[in-house]
């Protein structure tokens, strides 16, 4: 079991990197599990919670994760197609990701809710609707406090730490521990421009605010 939650927790490291980096993948490469979560400052902190395969009859009980996630525009990853086996080279884990109706997340959280009431809920999956204050509260959903540092140290430092101390923050058990990680999106600074050829043209100077 413990090796179960260290490749799942690993696994979700290696996923939410690609996340974080624009890197998924489409059509028979699948796609990115990103969505919804707890918001983390000015962040929105998406996917996705790593459960207990041993408990919950996940794709890891046969070596590999199946993953839930917006898949809006992306055909499934199935067992032995190019994507898997990518993900199977280059982490040991096959990556499955079936497509899952979205319809604005209502046909989505219905279909995860049938899943986790007959205890197959999906290794790693996108939260949505605030689902995953019960599910932690209920020790469903597997603590990545101590598992993302050390196996997933490139996330790790690449999410900025007063975003997890948000995360920390907004734990529902009020404990302080991790059990999503978050999907930060840095809009950088936006702001008009001006050709100043176009304004030396037309004899105007350059606006002042």
């Amino acid at each position: 079991m413990k090796r179960k939650q260290l490749i799942a927790g690993l696994c979700a490291g290696v996923l939410a990197v690609s996340t974080l980096f624009g890197c998924g993948a489409k059509n028979d490469a699948g796609g990115e599990n990103q969505a919804e979560g707890a918001q983390a400052g000015e962040s929105q902190s998406a996917d996705a919670s790593a459960g207990d395969a041993g408990e919950t009859g996940g794709a890891a009980d046969s070596g590999d994760v199946e993953i839930w996630g917006v898949n809006e525009g992306y055909l499934a990853v199935e067992k032995g197609s190019e994507t898997w086996q990518f993900y199977k080279d280059l982490i040991g884990v096959g990556i499955i990701q079936p497509y899952v109706e979205w319809n604005g997340g209502t046909t989505y959280q219905e279909q995860l809710n049938l899943r986790i009431a007959a205890g197959e809920m999906p290794d790693m999956f996108t939260p949505v609707n605030g689902m995953e204050a019960d599910l932690i509260a209920s020790g469903a959903l597997l603590d990545l406090t101590d598992l993302l540092p050390e196996y997933a140290p490139n996330l790790w430092n690449a999410v900025p730490q007063e975003i997890w101390d948000a995360m920390r923050a907004n734990d529902p058990s009020g404990e302080g521990r991790i059990y999503t990680i978050p999907n930060v999106i840095n809009y950088g600074r936006n702001c008009p421009m001006i050709r100043k050829d176009w304004l030396d043209n037309l004899g105007l100077s350059m606006p002042a605010t």
